[in-house]
């Protein structure tokens, strides 16, 4: 060890150029690792509804005097009938869809705290089968029946007396388990809690947390902003080449919007996670192969700067493996050194990310890992220098004395 030390004291440039290196890719790694994870969960975020087996249409109509409750009824008594066709249903939305209307949940009427009105749930309105067109698991209580569906007179209204809800949302609200049967409150109207779904994600579908479940579902007939099919798996791609010349030939006076399946809404929705998922491991590679390659290289310098201490080694008896453990060791030491002051980087870093970009904090397994990555490449980077170094002979090192 005390040679190793004087050694690295008589010149430290290259160990300081090493330890910062290491220190700068552990603090950029980690964070990009961490990040990597985050998104590839955002993408992985169930929504609750059989994606493989449900196709949405958006519909735009023109003209004066459309009844659109009376042709979205006959849109879907025709979508029913085609072979091979489960269910169908309207809504106003739909998981990963985007457009999200919210309301907040009080416990009781007039009182707007923060204790009484805790959170806020995501509204999805829709037809009597709108649990079995999206493929939904009903885990207690029942569905809606004709006789709790009311005329909605607009997206902020609601006109039911009855609802529906995810389970993560009635398990916030009623810890103990209780949900069915309780009353709620949306925008001062008392609700009844009917039934509990499995998961229903919001329309949003940017909460990797736990409030990405809260929403309802209440019975309403208002003009909606998808047609939702559902189908078996083998029918959707025809049904996405005929839908939309079968819905001109019912109605011609429309615009079909949008045909697409769940799973085509999915890859839109995270089409910039995807992206930035690859940007990130392309920076995560290059930054490895850098400092690998710079190690490498700066070991490379220093075993040439180092040619007459080795022989003189080498020649008091030193063998090749001596000489190899003394720079795969030096290097360890210098590694260390990079990875310690790395890691506090890295921790800075993920705090500067989470409080100005609403990133999470950062899980320092993330930072313990990839300092074990670091340490494994740096012994390989400067294991072929240290390899080359013990091939010096004693002979050719000591004329140069």
């Amino acid at each position: 060890m005390g040679p190793i030390l004087r050694a690295i004291l008589r010149s430290p440039a290259g160990a300081v150029l090493i330890a910062l290196q290491l220190a700068l890719t552990l603090a950029i790694v980690s964070n990009s690792f961490f990040m990597i994870k985050t998104r590839i969960d955002k993408m992985e975020q169930v929504t609750g509804v059989k994606e493989d087996e449900v196709l949405l249409t958006r519909v735009f109509y023109y003209g004066e005097g459309v009844d659109k409750k009376a042709q979205t009824a006959i849109d879907l008594e025709y979508f029913r009938q085609l072979p091979g066709v489960k269910s169908a249903t309207a809504t106003n939305s739909v998981p990963l869809g985007g457009s999200n209307n919210t309301s907040t949940v009080c416990f009781e009427p007039g009182n707007p705290s923060p204790e009484n009105c805790p959170e806020g749930v995501s509204l999805f309105r829709g037809s009597q089968e709108f649990i079995d067109a999206l493929g939904l698991n009903l885990v207690a209580g029942r569905r809606f029946t004709p006789a709790d569906y009311a005329e909605s007179k607009g997206l902020a209204m609601v006109d039911s007396n009855v609802l529906i809800m995810s389970k993560v949302a009635a398990d916030f609200f009623f810890p103990r388990g209780d949900a069915l049967g309780k009353v709620i409150y949306l925008a001062e109207k008392p609700q009844t809690i009917i039934g509990v779904v499995e998961h229903l994600q919001r329309p949003s579908g940017s909460a990797g947390d736990e409030q990405g479940g809260f929403s309802v579902i209440v019975p309403a007939t208002s003009t909606p902003g998808y047609l939702v099919i559902r189908a078996e798996p083998n029918r959707i791609a025809e049904l996405k080449e005929t839908i939309e010349q079968d819905l001109i030939k019912l109605n011609d006076g429309r615009v079909i919007l949008s045909v697409q399946t769940m799973l085509d809404l999915r890859e839109r929705n995270y089409r910039n996670d995807q992206a930035i998922i690859s940007m990130l491991i392309l920076v995560v590679l290059l930054l490895v192969i850098v400092t690998a390659l710079g190690i490498s290289g700066l070991v490379s310098f220093v075993v040439a700067s180092r040619r007459k201490q080795i022989g003189t080694r080498r020649a008091l008896g030193a063998k090749k493996s001596d000489i190899i453990k003394q720079f795969m060791l030096e290097n360890a030491l210098i590694s260390g050194c990079g990875v310690i002051v790395g890691a506090g980087m890295s921790l800075g870093l993920g705090q500067y990310l989470m409080h100005n970009f609403s990133m999470p904090s950062l899980n320092p397994w993330y930072v313990a890992g990839t300092i074990a990555l670091l340490l494994v490449i740096a012994q390989l980077a400067s294991f072929f220098p240290a390899f080359k170094a013990a091939q010096i002979s004693p002979a050719i090192a000591t004329r140069t004395v």
